[in-house]
């Protein structure tokens, strides 16, 4: 799996490292996930001023989401506790369909 980080600001190595092992857990979930995106931008006139945007691909699929804080790192987990959660909602439908479909 390919993972993109884009900030407007220094991302620092142990968030680096740190975001691309919980994108690297996702895979568990669905081993066809081929691509994450990963932008961190700033909202000047908000109080939660850091936005970190996901875009996850896979086959027949694009999966977004994102979510704000005054810290890049809690944006990012936010964020990735929705990505999560669309992933695994997106897998329980893929595998009740081909159970479905066996019984058929």
């Amino acid at each position: 799996m390919n993972i993109f980080i884009e900030a407007p600001f220094n991302i620092d190595l142990n968030l680096k490292k740190y975001i691309d092992e919980e994108l690297n857990n996702i895979l568990k979930y669905d081993s066809r996930i081929s691509e994450v995106r990963v932008f961190f931008s700033v909202q000047h006139n908000r109080v939660d001023s850091i936005k970190c945007q996901m875009n996850l691909f896979r086959p027949g699929t694009q999966i977004s989401c994102n979510d704000m804080h005054r810290q890049a790192v809690t944006a990012f987990k936010k964020a990735l506790s929705i990505l999560k959660r669309q992933v695994i909602k997106e897998s329980k439908i893929r595998k009740d369909h081909s159970a479905e479909q066996l019984h058929n």
